[in-house]
């Protein structure tokens, strides 16, 4: 594959782009439904964009392998990686794609952890910055998940 040409051409110290190349390996694992392929290929992302400093995509990185430890159930640690990227986000670029990616991805934790209240607030606020941003997609998922957590009591 094209990725798998990219990944001989890297040295190993080429972090920034063996970040990108292990996310791409994540991103064809994921769209399979191999969830175990899919953590380790992100994990790899994770730790070459540490290694080359490059925060940003360390935060979208960790987003990424939080949802997919949500996908697999594990709920703790999704929940700690999807707050260091929030955070990261808030402080840079809150009304950016990315944030509000982050905070609806971060919604779905907190649903799937049986907080309700928690995940209700979260979804109104994915909400208003979908609207924001003219994401008609987001805002109607957002308004789902809100008339259905409205009805579920914590």
């Amino acid at each position: 594959s094209l990725t798998d040409k990219a990944l001989d051409l890297c040295s190993e110290n080429d972090h920034d782009f063996l970040g990108r190349i292990y996310h791409h390996y994540m991103q064809f694992a994921s769209d399979h439904d191999r969830l175990d392929e899919a953590i380790t290929m992100s994990m790899e992302s994770v730790g070459h964009y540490e290694r080359a400093a490059d925060s940003e995509r360390v935060a979208h990185a960790k987003r990424h392998l939080a949802d997919l430890y949500r996908r697999a159930g594990f709920l703790d640690e999704a929940k700690t990686l999807m707050q260091e990227a929030l955070a990261y986000f808030k402080s840079t670029t809150k009304n950016s794609l990315d944030y509000v990616n982050a905070l609806r991805a971060h919604a779905l934790v907190l649903e799937e952890s049986q907080e309700h209240t928690e995940a209700l607030a979260c979804w109104q606020d994915v909400r208003d910055l979908y609207e924001s941003l003219g994401i008609e997609e987001g805002v109607f998922e957002a308004k789902e998940r809100i008339r259905i957590l409205s009805g579920v009591k914590s």
